[in-house]
């Protein structure tokens, strides 16, 4: 592999809920922590996590100090564009909300408080990773190809391509969702709580959650894996209606239509971060993407 030029790195830190709550509610130190007194949130942990983020920071810092630093608030394809690595530092929900803007660069996951964090898309926390320098430095390390989907609304591609998950239906969840799906020469009509798609990178995450008490076991795939899961959630089974394709796994080259038959406010939610509409008469086409994500990973 390529020696990494630190130069060409720039570091996207997640702010700590302390700094984004201090931030979004325009309150000093004092007040905050008497809304959080009041709200019966644990104000201890909230400043205990906050004290372990900054200081990650700083010390991420010291360590590649030719690296730039972005709030993520200023994170745009054109900011990044001359630069060849992104360095997520924070939790699974960060990591891919940063992924979306890596494209075809490298991107490297740093889980910013372990303590508190699942992090289970990161593959370094700050004392891994300071070990791990020396093999950016020499070239010594691993570029794994995460496998991502994509998806087109009535015959657009939708920005971002999907990192994690997908999933169609409902806004308002307790609302039915409704839709046609056709998939390897099927063609069914579908009730439920919505469509949920994951990928191999999002498989531990949602989707793990709604197959867990099903009979139907979760499928096991892997982020290598150049396919993903589609899963009905909740299906309705009445006198007059039943569903087959409910929990089918595709592969590279399939692709699975869904027409939108919803009735309020039906949305398409990319990693629960990015929402587009996805009303009555909508027609989405979702698949395997060539254009896997590239990440560094703590593997030789």
């Amino acid at each position: 592999m390529e020696k990494i030029n630190f130069k060409k790195v720039i570091v996207i830190p997640k702010l700590s809920k302390y700094e984004l709550d201090l931030r979004t509610f325009k309150l000093t130190h004092e007040e905050l922590i008497e809304k959080y007194k009041r709200e019966g949130v644990n104000a201890d942990k909230v400043l205990s996590t906050y004290r372990v983020q900054k200081i990650n920071r700083e010390k991420l810092a010291s360590l590649i100090p030719e690296a730039k630093f972005m709030q993520r608030d200023d994170l745009t394809k054109e900011t990044i564009k001359n630069f060849d690595i992104l360095i997520s530092l924070g939790g699974d929900n960060h990591f891919m909300y940063v992924s979306h803007f890596a494209d075809n660069k490298l991107l490297i996951g740093i889980n910013s408080d372990p303590k508190s964090s699942e992090g289970a898309l990161t593959s370094f926390n700050i004392e891994t990773f300071e070990a791990f320098i020396p093999n950016l430095i020499s070239g010594n390390y691993k570029i794994e190809e995460w496998t991502r989907l994509k998806v087109e609304l009535n015959g657009k591609t939708l920005w971002p391509l999907i990192t994690c998950d997908l999933f169609l239906g409902e806004q308002e969840r307790w609302n039915m969702s409704r839709h046609i799906i056709k998939f390897k020469g099927k063609e069914e009509e579908q009730k439920g709580s919505g469509l949920l798609v994951t990928t191999g990178a999002g498989s531990t995450g949602w989707y793990d959650s709604a197959v867990r008490y099903i009979k139907e076991k979760g499928e096991k795939i892997s982020h290598l894996d150049k396919k993903g899961v589609f899963l009905l959630t909740e299906p309705y089974k009445g006198k007059l209606s039943g569903c087959e394709l409910i929990h089918e796994p595709f592969e590279e080259g399939d692709k699975v239509e869904v027409d939108s038959l919803n009735d309020s406010k039906g949305v398409i939610s990319i990693d629960s971060l990015w929402v587009f509409n996805f009303n009555r008469g909508d027609k989405v086409v979702f698949s395997v993407s060539d254009k896997p994500l590239k990440v560094i990973t703590n593997s030789l």
